[in-house]
């Protein structure tokens, strides 16, 4: 009969479970089973990645907007250099024989006086967005140097205005143009 106790005794051993590895006991899984995560884990690994994609889309948005106001100053400064290298074409001569609607385009310096004057004001369409183009110009008085004729120079300015994010924005590109035959 000891034989047959030592033989139930190794039948309910732990190591003689069905399904279970050596050394494990009774209330415990096997190593393999251990591999796995656990709910909690994986909770808490969705919150960090939940807060991660908020942060990130916070600066892809910032990132959007930027671009945009770079895309915006672009297009204004491309249309203001347009307008000031079509009028740097003509000269000062073809600006005063230009005729719009009738009446000349550039006043010459005795008509016009020495104070700023607006040349054209015109409203564009680019890429959906509104812009308005100011041209105005200045005739500067010379002597200085003393061998420029006065009111020889005419300065002109280009000014685009569009609608940002945070209000009205402009850009201004200005460039000094001089009668022919009237700088040494």
């Amino acid at each position: 009969m000891s034989s047959m106790g030592v033989t139930a005794a190794r039948g309910f051993s732990p190591a003689a479970g069905a399904g279970r590895g050596k050394g494990t006991s009774p209330g415990r899984r096997p190593a393999q089973a251990d591999a796995g995560f656990s709910l909690l884990e994986v909770l808490a690994a969705l919150a960090i990645m939940a807060v991660s994609l908020v942060a990130l889309s916070g600066v892809f948005g910032s990132g959007l907007r930027l671009t945009g106001a770079a895309r915006d100053s672009l297009l204004a400064a491309s249309l203001a250099q347009g307008r000031l290298e079509e009028l740097k074409a003509l000269g000062v001569e073809g600006m005063l024989d230009l005729r719009v609607d009738g009446r000349p385009y550039l006043q010459p310096p005795e008509t016009a006086g020495s104070g700023v004057f607006t040349l054209e004001e015109t409203s564009h369409d680019l890429e959906g967005r509104p812009f308005t183009r100011l041209v105005q110009g200045q005739w500067l008085a010379g002597g200085d140097p003393p061998r420029v004729p006065p009111a020889s120079l005419l300065k002109l300015a280009v000014t685009v205005s569009w609608q940002g994010r945070s209000g009205v924005r402009s850009l201004t590109l200005d460039t000094l143009l001089a009668k022919r035959g009237d700088l040494p």
